[in-house]
C-alpha cells in the first residue's frame, strides 16, 4: 500500500500544477485577455482541485486538523465579507468576492493535500512555483531581445502580465525561492538533484532579466527574500554568536557603512523616478485618509471610488502642496496592500491579515522552511510599495505559502475523518456556486469582445444595445461600464448613461466618468448639476485641461463670460502632465473664448 501511494501520488499533483500555470494564462478570445484569461483558467483549474479534495479524506494518511494559522484565515475572510454584504453601501463586486472566495477554499485544499503526507508532495509545488518563474524569466528575456513582443505598447519586457511592474515582482518572490533550492538542498539522489540544479537554473535567468525591468520594488523585494535566506544559511553553518563577540567592532563598522550605503541606495532609487515616487508618497497619505472616514471598509474592490472622494477632499485643501496638484493621477490602487485592505475591509481585517503573515512567518522559522520563508518576506515587502494582491497570480502564491507555512511533518495527531471530511465539503460546495456564477459572466466577456467593434467605431446605438444585454455579467468591470455609460451619451440617452456612470463611481476615480455626467447634465440643461461635475473632475485630478475645457464651454453656452475667460486661460497657461495634440486643439478653442473678450 504504501509503494502504491508513493507512485500514485503524482496524480494528486496535477490540478494543483493547473491551478500554478494560471500565470500563464490569456484569453484571445476575451477581452483583455492577459488579465481575464487568468481569471477563467483559475476558474476552471479549481473544478478539478475540488474533485481531489472530495476523494482526499478517504486518503488513509491524510491528517488535517485546524491549527491557529487557519482560525485567523477564515476570521479574516468573515471580515471580508463583512465589509462587503454589511458594511458596503455600494454594489457588490462578485468579480473580487468569487475570486476571493475561490482562494479560500484553495488555501484549504493545499492543507489537505500536504496534511495527506503524499511524499515529495511539498517539494513538487515549491519546485512547480520556481518553474513558473524560469518560464517567466525566458519570456522576459525572449520579449527583451526581440523574438516576441509584449503585452503593453509602451513596454518591452512584461512576461505574461500586463506591464513590467508585476512581472518584475513575481520573478521578484519566485527569486527567494530558487536560490533556496540551490543553496539549501542536499543529498546525492536524482530528486535533490534536479531541484538544486533547477534553482540555480532559475536563479541565474531572473538575475539576468529583472533589472531590465525596472522595478525598485521588486529589487527591494527581492534582496529582503534573499537576505532571510542567506542569513539562515549561514547561521546553519556559523556559529554567529562567537564571532558577534570576537569581532564586535568589526562588525558594528560594517553595519553601520551598511546603513549608510542603505540610505545612499534609497535617496537614488527615489530620483531615478522622482514623480513616481511623489505620487505614491501622495497616494499613500490619501489611502490613509480614507481609512479615517471608512475604519470598517467600504467593500472588497471599491478602493477606487473611496480614493477618489478622498482625493478630490484633499487636493481641494490648503494642506495640499503645489507638487502633490502636479503628480496627483486616478489610480486603481493603493500601491500598499496594507493600505487597500485598511481601505476596502477595515482596520480590523488589515490588523488579522498583518498578524497571519507574522503568525507564518514564525511557523516557518519553527520548521526551518527556509525558501517558503524567504518567499513569504519578498511578497510582504512588496506589499508594501505595489498592488500584488491585485493581480490573480500572486494571490495563489500567497495562499500557497500561508497553507505550506501551516503545514508540517510533526504538526499534529492524525485527524479524525468528520473533519476533512467536513473541510472537502465546503471546498466543494464553494467551488461548485463560484464556477456556477461566473459562467454567464465568461459567456458576457466573449460576447463584449466580439461587440466592441461597434464601439471602436462609434456606431453608439449597436453598442449600447449588445452592451445592455451583457451588462448584468459584467457590471463589475470599470472598463466596460465606461463603454456602455459613453455609448448611451453619445445616443442620447444621458438619464440612462448617469446611472451607468453613478454606478461606476464606487469602483472608479477615473475623472472621465465625471466628465461624462457634466456632458449628460449639460445636454439635458441641467446646468447646475454639469458645473457641479465638471468641478469634482478637476478637483480629483487637479493637473488635467479637460474638465477645465468643459467648464469653459459650459460657461461660454450660459452667458458667463467671466467664468469662461477664467477656465479658457487655466486651459492656455496650466502645464499638463503629458503634452498632446488633444491638448493643443483644445487651447486653439480657448483662443476662440479669449481673443474676442480681450478685444471687447
Amino acid at each position: 500500500m504504501d509503494k502504491l501511494r508513493n507512485y500514485t501520488g503524482f496524480l494528486w499533483w496535477i490540478p494543483f500544477l493547473l491551478v500554478f500555470c494560471t500565470v500563464f494564462a490569456t484569453g484571445n478570445a476575451l477581452d483583455n485577455g492577459v488579465v481575464s484569461g487568468k481569471y477563467f483558467w483559475f476558474y476552471g483549474s479549481m473544478a478539478p482541485v475540488a474533485l481531489v479534495c472530495a476523494i482526499l479524506p478517504w486518503y488513509p494518511a491524510c491528517s488535517f486538523r485546524f491549527r491557529w494559522g487557519d482560525w485567523a484565515v477564515v476570521s479574516f475572510a468573515l471580515l471580508v465579507y463583512a465589509s462587503a454584504f454589511l458594511f458596503n453601501q455600494a454594489p457588490l463586486n462578485r468579480n473580487k468576492l468569487m475570486i476571493f472566495t475561490l482562494l479560500l477554499a484553495l488555501y484549504f485544499a493545499f492543507r489537505l493535500v500536504l496534511s495527506a503526507r503524499i511524499r515529495y508532495t511539498e517539494q513538487v509545488f515549491c519546485f512547480i512555483f520556481v518553474l513558473t518563474g524560469l518560464g517567466q524569466a525566458v519570456a522576459g528575456l525572449l520579449q527583451l531581445y526581440g523574438f516576441t513582443v509584449s503585452n503593453h505598447s509602451l513596454f518591452r519586457i512584461t512576461g505574461s502580465f500586463y506591464n513590467p511592474g508585476p512581472y518584475a515582482g513575481y520573478l521578484s518572490v519566485i527569486f527567494p525561492m530558487a536560490l533556496s533550492l540551490g543553496l539549501t538542498i542536499r543529498g546525492k539522489d536524482i530528486v535533490s538533484r534536479f531541484l538544486q540544479i533547477g534553482g540555480w537554473i532559475t536563479v541565474v535567468a531572473i538575475l539576468l532579466v529583472l533589472p531590465a525591468a525596472m522595478s525598485r520594488a521588486s529589487w527591494i523585494a527581492a534582496v529582503s527574500g534573499s537576505l532571510v535566506v542567506v542569513f539562515i544559511f549561514l547561521s546553519g553553518k556559523y556559529h554567529f554568536g562567537e564571532y558577534l563577540h570576537k569581532y564586535k567592532k568589526t562588525i558594528i563598522f560594517a553595519l553601520s557603512a551598511l546603513l549608510i550605503l542603505c540610505c545612499f541606495l534609497s535617496a537614488g532609487m527615489y530620483y531615478l523616478k522622482k514623480d513616481s515616487a511623489d505620487g505614491r508618497f501622495l497616494m499613500w497619505k490619501v489611502s490613509a485618509g480614507a481609512v479615517g472616514k471608512h475604519p470598517l471598509g467600504v467593500g472588497l474592490g471599491n478602493f477606487s471610488g473611496a480614493y477618489g472622494d478622498a482625493q478630490a477632499d484633499y487636493l481641494s485643501g490648503e494642506q495640499a502642496s503645489e507638487t502633490e496638484r502636479t503628480v496627483a493621477g486616478s489610480p486603481e490602487y493603493a500601491f500598499n496592500e496594507y493600505l487597500q485592505i485598511a481601505v476596502e475591509s477595515g482596520i480590523a481585517a488589515t490588523l488579522l491579515f498583518v498578524s497571519i503573515l507574522l503568525l507564518n512567518i514564525r511557523y516557518a522559522l519553527q520548521k526551518k522552511k527556509t525558501g517558503i520563508l524567504g518567499s513569504l518576506t519578498a511578497i510582504s515587502v512588496f506589499s508594501l510599495f505595489s498592488y500584488p494582491f491585485s493581480v490573480l497570480p500572486f494571490l495563489i502564491v500567497l495562499f500557497f505559502l500561508l497553507a505550506t507555512c501551516t503545514t508540517g511533518e510533526t504538526q499534529e495527531k492524525k485527524s479524525s475523518r468528520k473533519i476533512s471530511s467536513g473541510i472537502s465539503a465546503v471546498i466543494v460546495l464553494l467551488t461548485v456556486y463560484c464556477l456556477a456564477d461566473r459562467v454567464p459572466t465568461y459567456n458576457s466577456y466573449k460576447k463584449w469582445n466580439e461587440v466592441k467593434v461597434y464601439y471602436n467605431v462609434g456606431m453608439y446605438r449597436e453598442a449600447s444595445a449588445h452592451y445592455s444585454a451583457i451588462y448584468p455579467g459584467l457590471c463589475d468591470q470599470v472598463t466596460f461600464l465606461f463603454e456602455y455609460a459613453q455609448s448611451l451619451s453619445k445616443s442620447g440617452r444621458y438619464q440612462e448613461s448617469n446611472e451607468i456612470v453613478q454606478h461606476a463611481l464606487h469602483m472608479s476615480c477615473d475623472p472621465m466618468f465625471y466628465n461624462i455626467m457634466g456632458r449628460n447634465e449639460q445636454a439635458l440643461k441641467a446646468y447646475d448639476r454639469a458645473e457641479a461635475a465638471y468641478i469634482r473632475a478637476a478637483r480629483i485630478v487637479p493637473n488635467r485641461l479637460y474638465p477645465h475645457y468643459l467648464l469653459a464651454k459650459l460657461y461660454e453656452e450660459t452667458g458667463q463670460t467671466v467664468k469662461a475667460l477664467q477656465e479658457a486661460e487655466i486651459v492656455q497657461t496650466k502645464e499638463p502632465r503629458v503634452e498632446s495634440m488633444a491638448i493643443e486643439e483644445m487651447r486653439q478653442e480657448m483662443e476662440k473664448i479669449i481673443q474676442p473678450k480681450s478685444t471687447f
